[in-house]
């Protein structure tokens, strides 16, 4: 949709919170000051990461399901519904009427593909397959 669009406007966006950035800081192994990498904190994080991710997927029956319906629900959303809808608050104003039709179109129909899979994947989760 924003093929071609000019850009009219520029947010700025602030920085993280200082706690925030730590975090972030720590998970891509670079010191919060702006320092060197560090690999120790590297390998831990992403060797905790992985293992907890390992654990949950054994340890719950059936997780492709719950994946699937977590899947569901996420991927419409952050794919083609919010996208959508940011565009219309954002760009109302300017859109035209083809245009605006277009978004809530895409809306309704992505919410009814959401809905099916969301629906699909409950069928099985309840099911016990």
């Amino acid at each position: 949709l924003s093929v071609g669009l000019r850009i009219h406007s520029v947010y700025h966006i602030s920085p993280p919170p200082y706690r925030f950035r730590m975090l972030l800081s720590l998970l891509q192994c670079a010191d919060p000051a702006g320092g060197s990498l560090r690999p120790f904190y590297f390998v831990t994080t992403r060797t905790f990461l992985v293992g907890v991710t390992l654990l949950v997927a054994v340890s719950v029956p059936n997780f492709h399901l719950l994946m699937a319906f977590i899947g569901s629900i996420t991927c419409m959303l952050l794919v083609f519904i919010l996208p959508c809808l940011f565009h219309l608050i954002l760009h109302h104003k300017r859109l035209s009427l083809a245009g605006k039709i277009l978004d809530v179109v895409l809306i309704v129909v992505s919410a009814a593909a959401g809905g099916a899979g969301v629906y699909a994947a409950y069928q099985e989760l309840a099911s016990g397959k």
